[in-house]
């Protein structure tokens, strides 16, 4: 594949409503969402439920304009930090916030989290305490030492990232950079709760191919342990999607605490 005729999702002009409904609406393919917006939650859900991860602030970092692996965490932290990298995704989640009349339908999966709960009727609860809960949404930029710049954010005591760092860096020396940056961001104590994937072939977006960085186990599981994160909890589960639109061999959940800084 000719890398330069690739699209990037921090740099170029990504349409972000392509993305929800390609990747995470109701109308979506089935599979698809079951892999890349139900299993976080699901896991997630079993996460916070278990006690381990405590704290008052949550920063989270992920792709796409996508709020679902959010709401299994409202109900444990009192502020939530949205960064993101693309500015439409952003907006999008800005109008969610907000409730704007053009804001994504993301009911689909706050039923989901209801009925996890037991309470399938208290989706829309579940949306309001989300919203109530998000006190910042920034742009973020990994060509900076800071990736908040020219906002300073204080440590957090947990932060998620859900699949980004696989499209915003080039190569494994350019990843490893860029997870110091973002667990700069974390207390010493604090938790990470990552997502990714493991040997990516492809992503596309309607006619664009998508940049998507691959790596293995091994690299990822090392990459935590050589920026100074204790690894508590580890699961991956084999890929069941099988059409032209994605294609990795696993996707994997991590749980880690901050053990030294850099």
């Amino acid at each position: 594949m000719d890398r330069s005729s690739l699209k990037h999702y921090h740099l170029d002009p990504i349409d972000s409503r392509k993305i929800f409904h390609t990747y995470f609406s109701a109308k979506s393919d089935k599979i698809i969402v079951d892999e890349i917006v139900k299993y976080p939650m699901e896991i997630l859900y079993e996460e916070f439920k278990s006690g381990n991860i405590k704290g008052d602030t949550f920063i989270d970092i992920s792709v796409g304009p996508t709020i679902s692996h959010l709401l299994p965490v409202c109900d444990y932290f009192k502020e939530i930090t949205i960064l993101e990298v693309n500015d439409q995704c952003l907006e999008d989640i800005e109008k969610w916030v907000k409730k704007d009349a053009d804001a994504l339908d993301w009911s689909h999966t706050s039923t989901h989290m209801a009925k996890l709960e037991g309470n399938s009727g208290n989706w829309e609860e579940k949306e309001e305490l989300l919203r109530s809960r998000v006190k910042r949404i920034l742009k973020c930029d990994f060509t900076k030492e800071n990736l908040t710049d020219p906002v300073v954010l204080d440590k957090t005591d947990c932060l998620m990232s859900l699949c980004i760092m696989h499209f915003v860096h080039k190569d494994h020396e350019s990843y490893r950079e860029g997870m110091k940056k973002v667990t700069s961001l974390i207390k010493l104590g604090g938790h990470l709760l990552m997502f990714g994937v493991f040997n990516a072939k492809f992503c596309t977006l309607g006619e664009d191919k998508l940049h998507i960085m691959s790596y293995d186990e091994d690299f990822m599981l090392s990459t935590l342990k050589t920026i100074g994160f204790s690894i508590e909890s580890f699961q991956k589960t084999k890929s069941k999607i099988r059409c032209t639109l994605v294609e990795y061999d696993h996707i994997w959940f991590v749980r880690a605490v901050k053990m030294w800084e850099l």
